[in-house]
């Protein structure tokens, strides 16, 4: 009854309405209306389950395909960005034109063709995963483009399908992602220059049909076309464009000769008589006018446009870039920063607070460094030649990192989370941060600095937790050996303790389940362990002594209840057993966190000999001598 109902209401042309004065008139009353009703709810309850465990079973590729489409989104409208604005600025400057004279069709390419060009080689980065790198080359222009087997040279025997792309002065080869759901479908594998290939046509013989040998020192590589139509469109177009090349580099060479021969005429018998005469010449005069004039309006153009410009830094770079020909490094250096800064609020505010804080810190950390890195690597690209604007970046850099740990500080430390969980999230942001010097930034120290207050408030709490944990059960305290009823148990116990770096706790196991301390002491030990390597986590050399004295508080702590019940008259017969707990604290667990100390600061630290003295004192305080149990 269910699946003819589901066939019925899946029909093509489906119509409510006829459906429904159908089953009026053939229904008998009321009730079967009603159960009418109820299987097409039980229908729409079952669809609706089956549509959510479809959304689940396939979140993960919803997850996936979502990010695709966000990154392609944003870099359809980088990219159409970029080319409105060539097209724009292209045109201006053609306006601005100082001596107003058109160049011919067979001088330079007409902004159409230059705007068809581009378009052409941006299709790279919609296809091919990257590629950044070789769109970034000035004046290159796709020519053709196409799939190709590549073969064995030696056996003939396919290898793998790929994409091939000839440009005006290069050849790519791409390889086939199967896998690949969206637009990008290819990765990049290979890029030569046209100057350093050789073409060979190769006959058709057996397997061998449709191809042709690119050689390239010392690689081979065979290529096989779909047709000999494809083959022939390859050829040709291979041997055009290294024609092409060839006569571009040719007059590239002859033109830089007859400038270098011009400008050395010049200098030898008119520089004096130039320098001279032009200055005081009205034309000359009114000439400079024009061109500070043209320069202060593309200057405002320029600004106006970064301002206002979104996506990645590479965007920012032809505005940039004409800024710093214009001479206006320093306006350029601004606002490129100021772009920057607003682009890093945008991405951090778009996180939202999901899951636990440690996954919100390690995106924030994730998205805020990287970006930080980007940023420089391209900084360095636009200003490789403009050397003062470099402390301009370190200014711009030590400030946005302020505001990041603003945002890392209310979410790790107004938040009452555990001393371990703080340094787990410092530990994210110190590693992240580490990344920076890889464009020799290192802010590792103005991270320290910005942190240290909120760490040693970190570590005083975790302190004053331990503390009064301490106190606490120092209260119910019986003074007897722990009973961990079981063998297996009690080898649990070792072995964590070992883990925590006491090899010799096994000594103090005895009858298979019983350990000579008390499980408070046991307590007190674990977690004075755990603080001490939570704190190193965090560690600073400011915070040197705050680390010392929290650890020595809280072992003196431990001493102050067990000094309360050597002098308390109920405990006398208990003084062996206490003074053998005193010794585990006082000799066995310092000594572990005086070395902890020191493989991690590289120094002892001199004021843990203060506490061999407290535990003299314990000694003195017993009534019995002290023996094994």
């Amino acid at each position: 009854m269910a699946e003819g109902l589901k066939r019925t209401l899946g029909k093509p042309g489906f119509d409510p309405e006829d459906y429904a004065r159908e089953i009026a008139q053939k229904s008998d009353g009321d009730r079967d209306l009603l159960e009418h009703r109820q299987r097409v709810q039980n229908l729409q309850d079952d669809t609706s389950l089956a549509l959510k465990k479809n959304v689940y079973q396939n979140y993960m590729q919803f997850i996936e395909t979502a990010k695709e489409i966000s990154y392609v989104e944003s870099e359809m409208y980088q990219l159409s960005h970029i080319l409105t604005d060539q097209k724009t600025i292209m045109n201006s400057m053609m306006q601005m034109s100082i001596t107003d004279k058109e160049e011919t069709p067979k001088e330079k390419d007409t902004p159409k063709e230059k705007e068809d060009k581009k378009k052409n080689l941006s299709t790279l980065l919609e296809k091919v995963e990257g590629c950044s790198h070789v769109t970034e080359v000035p004046g290159r222009y796709l020519v053709h483009s196409g799939g190709l087997v590549e073969l064995d040279p030696d056996s003939n025997t396919q290898i793998q399908r790929v994409h091939t792309f000839l440009m005006n002065d290069s050849l790519m080869v791409a390889s086939w992602i199967a896998s690949r759901r969206g637009p990008v479908h290819y990765k990049f594998q290979a890029l030569y220059e046209l100057d350093s290939l050789a073409v060979v046509n190769i006959r058709d013989a057996g397997p061998m049909k449709n191809s042709f040998k690119v050689l390239v020192f010392p690689d081979c590589r065979v290529f096989q076309a779909e047709s000999p139509k494809a083959k022939r469109e390859w050829l040709d177009s291979l041997d055009q464009a290294k024609k092409s090349k060839a006569a571009a580099d040719s007059q590239k060479k002859e033109a830089q000769v007859k400038d270098d021969a011009a400008g050395d005429s010049f200098d030898r018998n008119n520089r004096n008589e130039y320098l001279e005469e032009v200055p005081q010449s009205p034309a000359l005069k009114e000439y400079r006018a024009r061109v500070d004039q043209r320069i202060k309006h593309l200057t405002e153009v320029l600004q106006h446009e970064l301002q206002g410009l979104q996506g990645g830094p590479k965007a920012a770079r032809r505005a940039v870039l004409q800024l710093i020909k214009l001479g206006k490094s320093t306006q350029a250096c601004d606002l490129f920063l100021r772009n920057r800064t607003m682009a890093i609020k945008r991405s951090l505010r778009q996180l939202k607070m999901e899951g636990s804080t440690t996954l919100y810190v390690n995106k924030l950390c994730y998205v805020f460094f990287t970006t930080m890195l980007e940023v420089g690597r391209e900084f360095q690209k636009d200003f490789s030649s403009n050397n003062g604007c470099c402390s301009a970046f370190v200014v711009w850099a030590k400030s946005e990192l302020e505001t990041f740990v603003g945002m890392f500080a209310r979410q790790v430390f107004s938040s009452k989370i555990s001393l371990s969980m703080v340094a787990e999230c410092v530990e994210m942001a110190q590693h992240n941060c580490d990344k920076l010097c890889e464009i020799g930034l290192d802010l590792t120290f103005a991270l320290h600095s910005l942190l240290v207050k909120d760490v040693r408030r970190a570590m005083h709490d975790g302190r004053d937790q331990i503390v009064e944990a301490v106190r606490h059960r120092s209260m119910e305290e019986k003074w007897r050996a722990y009973n961990l009823l079981t063998p297996q148990a009690c080898r649990e116990l070792v072995k964590e303790m070992e883990d925590l770096g006491l090899s010799s706790f096994k000594s103090l196991m005895y009858d298979d389940c019983w350990i000579k301390l008390t499980p408070n002491t046991i307590t007190y030990t674990r977690q004075l362990l755990q603080f001490v390597d939570q704190c190193l986590k965090l560690y600073q050399p400011e915070l040197h002594m705050v680390l010392v004295e929290n650890v020595m508080m809280i072992v003196r702590c431990v001493g102050k209840q067990m000094e309360t019940a050597l002098t308390a008259k109920e405990y006398t017969k208990s003084h062996p057993f206490i003074i053998k707990n005193a010794s585990f604290i006082f000799e066995t667990v310092v000594q572990r966190v005086e070395r902890r100390f020191q493989e991690h600061v590289g120094k002892p630290a001199k004021q843990f000999q203060e506490l061999r003295t407290d535990y003299a004192k314990l000694r003195s305080l017993a009534r019995t001598p002290t023996t094994e149990l």
